[in-house]
């Protein structure tokens, strides 16, 4: 008997589900495939013809895609319509012993009409809660004066104003605190006043310009005759919360959620891995921002450069360091952790692609429900889920971060469908992607016909979203410029030394060909001081220097690479038995260099070295011998008698090494010293140090660059080899040359303890052009970070090939 074949019937459900997840795979491979050849096509363009790409893109999607899509660009909103618009009042009571008749003494129309018929009254004559500040009221604070522009409106639980600080004409704006008489009494208000003023504000441990996109406080005021009130000035940006960015544009598309996120991640890195000081010199390892929300995140928008990326920028405000303050003390206040910032933006990244927080019923949204998700893909939901410790959570921002760096490229799902099959509309739909793919196959045989016929010239890609060529930034002001650095600084020697970049071609005749229009003319002044000191009273339009530290609130730094000072001891094999490199190991600590540079050390046998008399070099460029002093020697005492030595040393002629019992300290370029150590050493058995630019010391091998030690005795070596660990004494500079290059990550982190940034430095003044902002945008694009790399100075950007 013949056994008929049997054919499992497969369930309806499994065919159908079979069916959409080939759909999702084919349409997730199409969207890559065109997005991949998009992009090459951006990249093949020379830049004078890439803004053409984004128009055909758009009308493309006009005649494929009647619907309207998200659009990714930021818009270019003016700063009094952002500021507008950009605190919304809460619905919630807020100090419910004020009886207010609208629940939020802060908002209160009452007390608002009631000041503007007597500026002088300080509570409202309803409920007795502190009134807001009178228009045109002033403010004294430890580095100005400010006077109160306009209320705008409400935050948390504190008070927006903007404001102007009076000395400058400067913008700022102004957030006022308050510590009512029915929550503080008068010792809790005095408490939290004293507490405020010295822990409002964060600033790097190490003087080194804050990159972590942090809203900036300038300073934070008590107010001594008011014991409700405390001030926070900080400068203005041009961003809007997170929850008006929900109001205005809706949801963030899965792309903008990741660049998003990206930002948000570097700032909280920033926060628990830097050390920090407070106002009151107080030095703390790391913060944890314990405040984070949609209130709290601002997103400020930025020029469209390319349009294949979102463009706005993410900092990160009020840190519950000092917002916390002013909870009333019967609150439990709870110690902030690194784990709460990570969830806490795991919830804003969900509000964002929700496009809301909370549904017509006032219910808020919630991530366990797959129903309140938006647009989505897969990967970055399960990313969310481990921010949001539905998952395993991460151990830091980190890790968080490298997660996301890591997740495969979007493939836009929405999750709603997830249960459904296709709708009618999106077969449709998908039936076009051969319309598509076939018309990016024309456009792109045009493309390279057109390439080719211009003559083909490879655009390298923009990678980690920082633009790629000088020719790329935007918004350049057209005319002549000027601006300054110190006649023997560091910019100075880089900008104008030929040879450094290619032969006989200086970075500036560099620069003058690869953008022309860009016309700059350099006036060096004697100091790094009177340069900015030309920025200040707008003699120039900006400044290069390393002196970001204390500068005024008027002006403002933009770091776009970093220098570091090399201590250098001479490096001969033909005296081999004295080597100084030998017997300190290759080792100095800032304490035996404060003995060197005060005379305190006159003879190497006094550290355990050879028989050899001290002769101290210093370079000739002013701020590095500020540097030196800021760095290594520190105390004033110290610093005073140094100079003394200075003033010795030009006195007397180099025939003498010692006048007293002093050794001479020498005042030399740094290229003419390193040459004259090595002699000295070889021919007359002196034993010279000196200290100079890792930029002009790296690659000459008659000197030994030392280990410095930080104030823990942690040595960090400037130079490393290829296997990445750091040169020693053993290893021979001359005939290795090309095996061996600057610690990038050491000078980038701030390890080094002799590093330190380069800045374009310039006025914060709204009605001035912005050539210092755009100048330093330009040296901050991938041509010129390599540019910068081949003069020797570090770049932000870790070369290719370093």
């Amino acid at each position: 008997m013949t056994v008929p074949k049997f054919k499992p019937k497969v369930p309806r459900r499994s065919v159908e589900e079979f069916k959409r997840q080939g759909m999702w795979t084919i349409t997730g491979r199409l969207s890559y495939l065109t997005y991949g050849l998009r992009y090459g096509i951006y990249n093949l363009l020379p830049p004078y013809l890439r803004w053409f790409l984004p128009l055909i893109q758009e009308d493309i999607r006009d005649l494929f895609r009647p619907e309207t899509e998200e659009e990714t660009v930021a818009e270019e909103i003016s700063s009094s319509v952002e500021i507008q618009e950009e605190f919304l009042s809460g619905g919630f009571p807020l100090y419910e012993k004020y009886r207010c008749p609208f629940k939020n003494p802060l908002n209160c129309q009452e007390p608002r009409q009631a000041i503007a018929d007597n500026p002088e009254l300080k509570s409202c004559p309803k409920c007795g809660f502190p009134t807001p500040l009178p228009q045109q009221g002033e403010i004294q604070g430890k580095r100005g004066r400010y006077r109160i522009e306009r209320f705008i409106n409400s935050r948390g639980q504190k008070r927006i104003y903007t404001g102007i600080q009076l000395l400058e004409e400067q913008p700022v704006m102004i957030q006022e605190y308050l510590l009512p008489k029915r929550y503080f009494n008068e010792k809790e208000a005095i408490q939290t006043q004293i507490a405020f003023e010295n822990i409002s504000g964060l600033s790097l441990a190490d003087g080194r310009i804050q990159t972590g996109r942090i809203t900036e406080v300038i300073e934070a005021i008590s107010d001594r005759n008011d014991r409700e009130r405390c001030y926070l000035i900080t400068t203005i940006n041009d961003g809007i919360t997170a929850r008006t960015y929900l109001s205005r544009k809706g949801a963030m598309s899965p792309r903008q959620m990741r660049y998003f996120l990206n930002q948000a991640l570097q700032s909280l890195e920033y926060l628990h891995g830097q050390k920090f000081r407070l106002p009151n010199g107080q030095i703390q390892a790391s913060f944890v921002h314990g405040n984070l929300s949609l209130d709290s995140v601002f997103i400020s928008p930025q020029e469209q450069l390319y349009f294949h990326d979102p463009q706005f920028r993410v900092y990160l405000g009020d840190l519950a360091l000092w917002e916390r303050l002013f909870d009333p003390p019967t609150d439990v206040r709870l110690t902030p952790t690194v784990p709460q910032d990570l969830k806490a933006l795991g919830y804003v990244c969900f509000y964002l692609l929700a496009g809301v927080n909370t549904d017509d019923n006032d219910r808020f949204f919630e991530p366990r429900s797959n129903q309140d998700w938006g647009k989505t893909d897969i990967a970055l939901k399960l990313f969310l889920w481990r921010l949001l410790e539905l998952d395993t959570p991460f151990s830091s921002a980190t890790e968080a971060r490298r997660a996301l760096l890591n997740l495969p490229e979007e493939n836009l799902l929405d999750e709603i469908y997830r249960d459904s099959l296709p709708t009618e509309e999106t077969r449709k739909r998908q039936k076009k992607w051969w319309w598509w793919l076939l018309l990016f196959f024309l456009l792109g045989l045009l493309v390279s016909g057109l390439v080719w016929w211009l003559g083909w010239r490879p655009a390298p890609v923009a990678k980690n979203n920082i633009p790629c060529c000088i020719s790329d930034v935007a918004g350049v002001p057209t005319g002549k410029f000027t601006y300054s650095g110190e006649e023997n600084g560091i910019w100075n020697y880089i900008w104008r030394q030929p040879n450094l970049i290619k032969k006989d071609q200086t970075l500036e005749a560099e620069f003058a060909q690869r953008r022309p229009q860009l016309q700059l003319k350099y006036l060096p002044q004697p100091t790094g001081e009177k340069a900015i000191a030309e920025v200040q009273s707008g003699n120039v339009d900006f400044a290069i220097s390393s002196l970001t530290t204390n500068l005024s609130n008027d002006l403002k730094a933009r770091t776009f690479a970093y220098d570091g000072l090399t201590v250098y001891v001479p490096f001969s094999y033909e005296q081999r038995d004295l080597s100084l490199p030998k017997y300190l190991n290759g080792q100095i600590s800032i304490q035996q260099l404060q003995q060197l540079y005060t005379g305190r050390i006159t003879n190497w046998q006094q550290l355990g070295g050879p028989d050899l008399p001290v002769r101290l070099y210093i370079p000739d460029s002013q701020e590095a011998i500020r540097l030196f002093e800021d760095r290594v020697l520190q105390e004033a005492e110290l610093i005073a008698q140094f100079r003394k030595m200075v003033e010795r040393g030009d006195r007397t002629s180099r025939s003498g090494n010692f006048e007293g019992n002093l050794p001479k300290i020498v005042q030399l370029p740094t290229i003419s010293a390193l040459r004259t150590v090595l002699q000295e050493f070889e021919n007359e058995q002196i034993g010279a140090i000196g200290f100079g630019a890792i930029s002009q010391v790296f690659g000459q091998c008659s000197v030994y660059p030392l280990a410095v030690g930080d104030r823990n005795n942690k040595f960090i070596q400037p130079l490393i080899q290829e296997n990445q660990q750091p040169i020693d004494p053993t290893t021979d500079l001359c005939s290795q040359k090309g095996s061996y290059y600057p610690n990038y990550q050491a000078f980038q982190t701030g390890d080094y303890p002799l590093a330190y940034p380069l800045a374009v430095i310039f006025r914060r003044d709204n009605r001035r052009e912005a050539i210092g902002d755009r100048f330093a945008e330009i040296l901050n694009t991938q041509e010129s970070q390599e540019l910068l790399s081949k003069t020797g100075i570090i770049p932000i950007l870790n070369p290719r090939n370093p």
